[in-house]
């Protein structure tokens, strides 16, 4: 088994509490991933910032930390765009923002192409098409539905081994 130095890391990001995938979570790492959990876009920039991931899987919507109802819906699209740096630049954005550590942080460059995953129970195809549009890489993201199914999951991670990223 490979070192936890050597092993791909994934972020999941979801607001749930990660014992709703301890399933999961134990398929993953028994096919020799190490997964960090970030339960709200705070925690995410964090995690982003200061680590480097090979995958994430994020929940499209994420409450928390202080986040008012009506933007939870865009929780997973805001920090997708803040990660590919599509969001509009700091003179245009809002000072009153749901995530103030988006607007204080940055996310590691090697984080900037990251495969990712979207997550949800609820489809909103606005907010999906929306997510999908953060950057050209995002326009065909696999969006996986809750419950997760195994297949589709290890599909996804098994693709991120396989596939040379870009930078």
């Amino acid at each position: 088994m490979k070192s936890e130095q050597t092993k791909p890391h994934v972020l999941w990001v979801d607001d749930d509490d990660p014992y709703r995938f301890v399933f999961e979570i134990d398929l993953l790492e028994k096919d020799g991933w190490k997964v960090t959990w970030a339960r709200d876009v705070a925690e995410a920039a964090r995690c982003l910032s200061n680590e480097r991931f090979d995958a994430m899987i994020l929940d499209q919507m994420i409450a928390g930390n202080g986040v008012e109802e009506q933007y939870v819906i865009w929780a997973g699209c805001r920090l997708l765009r803040w990660l590919r740096g599509t969001d509009p630049p700091a003179s245009q954005r809002r000072e009153d923002t749901p995530w103030p550590a988006l607007q204080k942080l940055a996310p590691h460059d090697a984080n900037k192409h990251l495969p990712v995953a979207i997550l949800s129970a609820y489809h909103d195809a606005d907010v999906l098409r929306a997510t999908q549009g953060a950057s050209e890489q995002d326009r065909k993201a696999l969006f996986l539905g809750k419950p997760v199914k195994e297949a589709e999951l290890l599909g996804f991670l098994q693709k991120v081994r396989t596939t040379p990223r870009s930078s």
